[in-house]
C-alpha cells in the first residue's frame, strides 16, 4: 500500500511517495516537526523531510477515483496556498487548517470531513441558449470518414483508458492543453496514478486545420466569446486587405474541451451550435457522434495518385510493404488516403493494447509505439 505526500505552493506541486507507512506514523511525524513553527517557514519543514526524493509536478490528481485506488493507501496535501492539509483515503475526504498544526499534536480526530468537488461540468455549451441544428460538411469523403475512423476510434478509446485516473477528475488549464494536444518507443511504458502528460502542449487557443478552426477551452462557454472575437479580427483583416469584401457562407469552429466536442457556425448574421457530444470523460468511451464530428471536422483532402486507381487489395498489398509494424501501416493508410479500414488484425491474430513492460526477443510480435513528438503516451500494440 502506498503513501503519497504533495506539496502545493503557488501553482507548483511537489509529490513524493512512500511505500508501508502508517498514517499515524506520518501524522506524528508532522505534528512534531511543524509544531511551533510560522505560516513562512512550512515549506522549508516540509520539503527537507524526504530529503532528494520529491518530484515535481504541474497538477494534483486524486488516484481514488481510479479502480487502481487498492493500491494506494493515503494521500496527503498541503495547500499552502490556502494554508491547510488535506487527508485523503478510499471514499473519505478531510482536511484541517495548518495553523493547528502549529499550535498541538493533531490526531485523526482534528479532520474536518467535506465532499471533494466533482470533475468540472460548469460552462458546458449544453448549458447556454444557443440556435442548435444538426451540420455537417460538404463533400466528406465517406471511405475516408471510415479508414480514419477504424485507427483512430480506438486510438482514442485507450488514450482515454490509459489516462482515465486524469481525465475522470479535475485538473488544470495547463494539463487541459497537454491532454488537448496527441500528435500521432519504449516497450509497454507504464502509465500509474500519479503519471501527468509530459509532451508539450499547444501555445495555440485556436488552430486552422483545413476548412475548419479548432478552439480549445476547458471551459467551452468561453470558447464561445473566442470564436466571436476571432471571426471579428477575421473579417477586420479581409476588409482592411480589401476594402469591399463582404462576407460570403459561415466561418466553422470545432469546440474541444477534453469532455465534451461541438460543432459551431458563425456568419454576419446568425450563429448555429450542433448538441455537444460526449468526448473523453474517463470513465465512458467516447461516443460515435463525437467521434464522426471530430473526424468529419478535420478531414483533409489527398491528392490523388496513380495508386488510387489500384483496387482496394492491391493498395492493402502496397501498404503490407511499407512497414512492419501494423498499426503504422493503417496510420499511412490514413494519411495517403489508400487501402481498406483497418482490422485490427494481423496475421490472424488480433492486436492487442500492451499494458505493461515487455521483454523483447526476436520472436514475439511486432510493437507498435504511438509517440507525441518525441514523448510517449503509454500507447504501444502487438
Amino acid at each position: 500500500m502506498a503513501t503519497n505526500v504533495l506539496i502545493s505552493s503557488q501553482g507548483t506541486v511537489f509529490l513524493v511517495m512512500r511505500r508501508s507507512v502508517e498514517d499515524d506514523t506520518m501524522l506524528k511525524l508532522f505534528s512534531e516537526q511543524l509544531k511551533d513553527t510560522t505560516q513562512e517557514s512550512t515549506f522549508d519543514v516540509l520539503y527537507p523531510l524526504f530529503k532528494d526524493d520529491w518530484l515535481q509536478k504541474d497538477d494534483i490528481i486524486d488516484p481514488f477515483l481510479d479502480r487502481r485506488r487498492y493500491h494506494m493507501r493515503t494521500v496527503w496535501i498541503f495547500d499552502l496556498d490556502n494554508d491547510l492539509v488535506r487527508f485523503h483515503k478510499a471514499n473519505h475526504y478531510t482536511w484541517v487548517a495548518l495553523d493547528l498544526f502549529r499550535q498541538q499534536d493533531v490526531t485523526t480526530q482534528d479532520f474536518i470531513p467535506y465532499t471533494p468537488p466533482t470533475p468540472a461540468t460548469q460552462g458546458s455549451l449544453s448549458k447556454l441558449k444557443l440556435h442548435r441544428r444538426l451540420m455537417r460538411r460538404n463533400g466528406i469523403c465517406a471511405e475516408s470518414l471510415a479508414r480514419r475512423g477504424a485507427l483512430v476510434g480506438r486510438l482514442l478509446f485507450d488514450f482515454a483508458y490509459q489516462w482515465r485516473h486524469v481525465l475522470c477528475g479535475r485538473y488544470n488549464n495547463s494539463t487541459f492543453k497537454e491532454v488537448c494536444t496527441p500528435r500521432p518507443g519504449i516497450g509497454g511504458y507504464l502509465i500509474w496514478l500519479n503519471s501527468l502528460p509530459e509532451w508539450e502542449p499547444f501555445n495555440e487557443s485556436i488552430v486552422r486545420v483545413g476548412g475548419v478552426s479548432i478552439v480549445f477551452a476547458q471551459h467551452p462557454c468561453h470558447a464561445i466569446t473566442m470564436i466571436r472575437n476571432d471571426f471579428r479580427d477575421y473579417v477586420r483583416w479581409e476588409t482592411k486587405l480589401d476594402p469591399s469584401y463582404c462576407l460570403r457562407g459561415s466561418r466553422t469552429y470545432l469546440v474541444l474541451s477534453v469532455r465534451e466536442v461541438a460543432l459551431f457556425r458563425i456568419d454576419s448574421e446568425q450563429e448555429r451550435c450542433t448538441t455537444t457530444e460526449r468526448l473523453l470523460d474517463g470513465t465512458l468511451p467516447l461516443s460515435d457522434t463525437a467521434l464522426n464530428l471530430l473526424l468529419e471536422a478535420t478531414q483533409v483532402k489527398v491528392p490523388v495518385t496513380p495508386l488510387h486507381q489500384l483496387p482496394v487489395e492491391l493498395q492493402d498489398n502496397v501498404l503490407q510493404n511499407m512497414s512492419a509494424g501494423p498499426v503504422e501501416r493503417a496510420r499511412a493508410g490514413c494519411v495517403l488516403g489508400l487501402g481498406s479500414p483497418f482490422t485490427w488484425r494481423s496475421e490472424g491474430r488480433d492486436i492487442q493494447r500492451v499494458e505493461g513492460r515487455t521483454n523483447r526477443t526476436p520472436w514475439p510480435p511486432v510493437e507498435s509505439h504511438i509517440h507525441f513528438g518525441e514523448s510517449i503516451p503509454g500507447l504501444v500494440y502487438k
